[in-house]
């Protein structure tokens, strides 16, 4: 029994250290505001770097005006394989042109 009542004891000591002034639990964002700030060292930046001006000239535009790849019943099978993935593919990508890709992938 007097175990159990020193044990008790010495658990309301331990508790009363973590108590603030008003008698609540130590909270440290609550009771020490800006603590995060202080402790540690401020950053010192260098001097920022000047603004770099790119002027790059627009490409002069292209002497051909057909596509820029085209390809014609292309035929693809990887190695070690019989058979075909693609078979008869015919392709032709202009200047202009927006691609996408879409299907299965890794089959």
């Amino acid at each position: 029994r007097l175990e159990v009542v020193a044990s008790k004891k010495k658990k309301l000591e331990r508790f009363g250290m973590n108590k603030s002034e008003d008698g609540f639990r130590f909270k440290l964002n609550k009771h020490l505001v800006g603590y995060h700030n202080t402790v540690r060292e401020e950053i010192v930046l260098d001097a920022p770097e000047s603004f770099i001006n790119w002027n790059i000239p627009p490409p002069p535009p292209l002497r051909h005006h057909g596509p820029l790849l085209q390809l014609d019943g292309v035929y693809f099978t990887y190695p070690n394989s019989s058979k075909q993935v693609l078979r008869n593919v015919s392709l032709s990508i202009s200047p202009n042109s927006r691609i996408g890709f879409v299907g299965a992938n890794g089959d």
